[in-house]
């Protein structure tokens, strides 16, 4: 990851801010030495870098909106909102507008992460391992999903499984940040979310989102074969994260007495196939599988460059 005050295009898997319910969310003028915990309480969280939370805030500069990630203060060198001029410098703002959520009615379940592609954009770096990459000009909007697209969005789990979670055999298929944003498994009993990097077995009680969808007759799982996945077939398949520059479905399997959700890298990877873990803590890794599968339906659209 480059430091800060770099800039670079990506072309990647990108999380977009969204929700059904576009009139709870505003923007608050704030000054960097005025974020409260009262206030931040009801701040968006667009990103963390392991350690500290990162806020989303905009602020009109060069002509034009921009919007950044807002670091606290005592939380590191820079204080204030991140941006970039034109040039590429380091342009650091201590008076900016925060985006703010009423949480009065809906309670902060109520907000949602889509996935969506976006081919290229540019974006502000940081040394940060999970920030929310936010192209100023077209994003913190719901997409209109059509064809075979889809409406399944990341929630935030704060220790309560919501109603709308994709369940299995009484786990929850999860999400978590660790080189990238991987599949997983959370275990409610233990607020636990475990998956597989680098050869072992991984696992945290925090920043866990789980897979969400008011239609849950949209999932199946389909056995398959990871040489057998084609462009055309993946497309079928929930995304479910990213790592190494590769995109990640999701598999699980029966091992060692018990169902595992993992990742799955398609056949192009040289990682290809699906990656659990033994109880030891080691890699386990299998070429057939049950990859989780979605058929769409549409959701509204909502863009809050007006809000």
């Amino acid at each position: 990851m480059p430091p800060v005050g770099d800039s670079y295009n990506c072309i990647n898997l990108l999380q977009i801010l969204c929700d059904p319910f576009a009139d709870d969310f505003y923007w608050k003028n704030v000054n960097v030495d005025g974020l409260t915990p009262q206030l931040l309480k009801e701040a968006i969280v667009g990103g963390t870098d392991g350690k500290h939370p990162f806020y989303i805030g905009k602020k009109y500069h060069e002509f034009r909106w921009k919007i950044g990630r807002i670091a606290l203060p005592d939380t590191g060198p820079l204080k204030g909102l991140i941006l970039l001029t034109d040039n590429g410098e380091l342009y650091m703002a201590t008076n900016f507008d925060i985006l703010m959520y009423n949480y009065d009615e809906w309670g902060s379940n109520s907000i949602i992460l889509f996935y969506g592609s976006i081919l290229l954009c540019s974006v502000s770096a940081g040394n940060i391992t999970n920030i929310l990459l936010i192209c100023y000009y077209c994003v913190l909007m719901q997409l209109f999903r059509v064809g075979n697209q889809h409406n399944y969005f990341w929630r935030d789990y704060k220790g309560t499984i919501p109603d709308d979670a994709f369940e299995f055999e009484g786990l929850v298929v999860a999400q978590i940040p660790y080189n990238g944003l991987l599949p997983a498994t959370l275990y409610p009993k233990s607020n636990e979310a475990v998956s597989e990097c680098f050869g072992r077995k991984v696992s945290t009680k925090t920043d866990i989102k789980v897979l969400c969808d008011n239609y849950h007759e949209n999932f199946s799982w389909e056995y398959v074969n990871v040489n057998n996945l084609t462009t055309e077939k993946l497309s079928d398949y929930v995304i479910g994260g990213t790592e190494g520059g590769s995109t990640l479905y999701i598999g699980k399997v029966f091992h060692e007495g018990q169902w595992k959700i993992g990742k799955v890298f398609p056949p192009s990877s040289q990682w290809k196939g699906l990656r659990v873990w033994y109880n030891n803590g080691d890699l386990y890794r299998i070429e057939d599988f049950q990859i989780l599968k979605y058929s769409p339906h549409l959701v509204n659209q909502f863009d809050v460059r007006n809000a």
